[in-house]
C-alpha cells in the first residue's frame, strides 16, 4: 500500500510541476499583455469648474461659460486620441439641464488675468479645442472653455452635477467620464452676472471623494 502511494506521489508531482509551469505561462502572457499590448483605455477625470457670464465677441446678449479642469488618462498600454468632449450641466432644484461643448484650450493664469481685465475667455485662449493625443500609460491636464448649445442657458441659485463624457478616435458614441457636484450661493451667482468668474470645487472632492 505504501509503494503504491508512493508511486501515485512520483507520477502526481510531474504533474503538478507541469500544471505550475503552464500556470506561470498565462500569468505572464496576460501581464505582457496589459503592459505591452493592453489597448487604448481613455478616461477623463474632472476638476474645479470656473463659472462666468460674458458676452463673446459678435454676440449681443451674455451667455454662460465654463472653465473645467480636465485630466486626460490613458489607462491602456497603446496610444490613442480623444477625438471630442462635451460637458452636461443639470440644475437640481430646477430640473433644467443643458449641453456644453468645448471652444478652447486656455491657460487658466493668463485667463484670470483677461477675466480682471473683462476680456472675453476667446481673447485669450490659448488654442481652440483639438483631439488629444496620449500615449501608452499617459496623462494630460488642461483647462477647457466650454460654451451652451443653448444660449438661453443661465445660473440660479442652485446645486449643479456636471458630467464630462469623451469620445474616443473612430468612435461613434460618448462614453461618461467623470462628474461633479457643484454649489452656487446667491452671492456667487451675483458674482457670476457681474462677469467676475467664481471658482468652484467638488462637492465630493471637498467632502473627500
Amino acid at each position: 500500500m505504501m509503494k503504491r502511494l508512493l508511486k501515485w506521489l512520483q507520477g502526481a508531482h510531474g504533474w503538478i510541476s507541469l500544471l505550475i509551469s503552464v500556470s506561470a505561462f498565462i500569468v505572464s502572457g496576460i501581464t505582457s499583455w496589459v503592459n505591452v499590448l493592453g489597448p487604448f483605455n481613455p478616461r477623463l477625470m474632472l476638476g474645479g469648474v470656473l463659472w462666468r457670464q460674458e458676452t463673446p465677441k459678435g454676440e449681443v446678449r451674455p451667455i454662460i461659460t465654463v472653465v473645467a479642469l480636465l485630466v486626460f488618462v490613458n489607462q491602456g498600454a497603446r496610444e490613442g486620441c480623444i477625438l471630442d468632449v462635451i460637458a452636461d450641466i443639470k440644475a437640481r432644484n430646477r430640473r433644467s439641464s443643458w449641453r456644453f461643448h468645448p471652444a478652447f484650450y486656455v491657460s487658466m493664469e493668463r485667463y484670470v488675468q483677461g477675466l480682471r481685465a473683462g476680456r472675453p475667455g476667446a481673447e485669450v485662449a490659448e488654442a481652440m479645442f483639438y483631439p488629444v493625443f496620449l500615449a501608452g500609460r499617459s496623462q494630460v491636464a488642461k483647462a477647457v472653455i466650454f460654451l451652451p448649445r443653448d444660449r438661453t442657458a443661465a445660473v440660479e441659485e442652485d446645486e449643479y452635477v456636471v458630467e464630462v463624457s469623451g469620445k474616443s478616435c473612430g468612435e461613434k458614441k460618448y462614453t461618461v467620464g467623470d462628474r461633479g457636484t457643484f454649489e452656487l450661493g446667491r452671492e456667487q451667482v451675483a458674482a457670476v452676472r457681474r462677469g467676475e468668474g467664481v471658482w468652484t470645487a467638488s462637492k465630493e472632492v471637498s467632502e473627500g471623494r
